[in-house]
């Protein structure tokens, strides 16, 4: 009995440390040999001295399953940067939903789709954030609100100017670059939130609905890749 628990502890300690396999050999040769070592029911004593439960080890030969990796913990600071989003989202799509109609150079068309796939985003939002706490970087959205007040004032001078060129880059830069920042910014946010995958895919595809527009109306009268000019 001696010698059948110094391999008992033995067999244990092998575990304790991840090695798998060589617990598995020695286990199966404690119990071939078990009545040569002191007799007695070997897997009731190693129930009895193993502290993890006792389950039967694998079969010889087989290997050992390998460890469910670990899901990245959903952390404060993750929810807290998509709320803060949300909040910056929804200003911008009040914005677009009022102002985008006015630009209509664009096509009234395009504006319904551009609309329609910000209402699509907001709603992914309100999904991901159902029945979560609100908590969200005050000052951050304060300064994105006094930002894209100072952006409508320049949609406003544009929005009496001729289209050219120049008008062209400009809407492309008030209208598409500063979405696609939020964009960006949703998608470093969505990897560390569950849940907030949705979002990330309907903003992707707001942007691609947007590229297609500029790229069939602003880029026509600027004469380059505007989606790519910052």
């Amino acid at each position: 009995m001696k010698h059948f628990n110094s391999i008992v502890n033995v067999i244990n300690s092998l575990r304790s440390k991840g090695l798998l396999q060589q617990a598995v050999e020695l286990d199966h040769f404690l119990r071939r040999n078990a009545q040569e070592l002191g007799g007695g029911n070997p897997l009731a004593d190693l129930l009895e001295a193993d502290p993890t439960g006792g389950e039967a080890p694998p079969e010889m030969g087989d290997a050992p399953e390998a460890p469910v990796p670990e899901q990245s913990p959903q952390t404060p600071e993750a929810s807290k940067a998509i709320c803060t989003l949300y909040y910056q989202f929804e200003k911008w799509h009040a914005i677009l939903d009022r102002e985008l109609p006015k630009f209509d150079y664009l096509g009234k068309e395009n504006i319904d789709a551009l609309r329609s796939s910000l209402v699509n985003v907001h709603r992914a939002f309100e999904r991901a954030l159902q029945n979560k706490p609100r908590n969200f970087d005050k000052q951050q959205v304060d300064r994105w609100n006094q930002e894209v007040e100072k952006l409508v004032q320049q949609m406003r001078k544009s929005q009496e100017a001729k289209i050219n060129p120049t008008k062209a880059i400009v809407d492309t830069n008030l209208l598409y670059n500063t979405t696609n920042r939020l964009s960006e910014s949703c998608k470093r946010a969505a990897g560390k939130e569950s849940g907030s995958g949705e979002v990330a895919e309907e903003f992707s595809n707001l942007m691609r609905v947007f590229t297609n527009v500029i790229k069939s109306t602003s880029e026509q009268v600027a004469g380059q890749d505007l989606t790519k000019v910052r």
